[in-house]
């Protein structure tokens, strides 16, 4: 690592998991944060930038897959709620979030700790393609199950009872 702070893309990735749209409270301190499977191309060149230090945020999922962790505290120090660096395919700001199953690239800043470690900052996200999800506003994703609980039926015993003026305790 030639420089303390020097950005770079990543190559496009499978997001494991995002949170860029909120922030990640942890120990008292707020994070907005990305995690993605890492390809051997992806590899070999967060190892390249480590320059034989330790990777920080590096771990296995239970697939088998190498998971890397980036995290940005920088607009929750500025009161931001949502991370404001998150870009389409074209380069153009968009107020979409990425999820689990989009695929991603990563602008990262390498930053050496005092233990000789490597950790990797997030400077920014690309979504280049985003995973359409049919559950979510278009329909419970459920088949009828006849003879079941109709919210929409209202049932003799479901119809309230009439009282009287003097049936009140009042």
């Amino acid at each position: 690592m030639s420089k303390k702070n020097e950005l770079f893309n990543t190559p496009s990735a499978k997001a494991a998991w995002a949170n860029v749209a909120d922030t990640d409270e942890y120990r008292g301190t707020m994070k907005h944060q990305i995690q993605v499977i890492v390809t051997p191309e992806l590899q070999e060149i967060i190892e390249g930038v480590a320059a034989g230090a330790e990777i920080n945020g590096l771990r296995q999922d239970n697939e088998g897959n190498t998971i890397l962790k980036a995290k940005s505290s920088v607009y929750t120090k500025e009161g931001e709620v949502r991370f404001g660096r998150v870009f389409d395919a074209t380069g153009k700001d968009t107020d979409v979030n990425p999820y689990k199953n989009d695929t991603v690239r990563l602008r990262l800043s390498p930053f050496r700790l005092d233990n000789g470690s490597v950790s990797f900052f997030l400077n920014a996200v690309q979504i280049i393609e985003k995973l359409e999800y049919t559950g979510s506003g278009g329909g419970s994703g459920f088949d009828a199950v006849e003879g079941g609980f109709d919210s929409g039926a209202t049932t003799a015993a479901d119809a309230p009872e009439e009282i009287s003026s003097e049936d009140m305790p009042f």
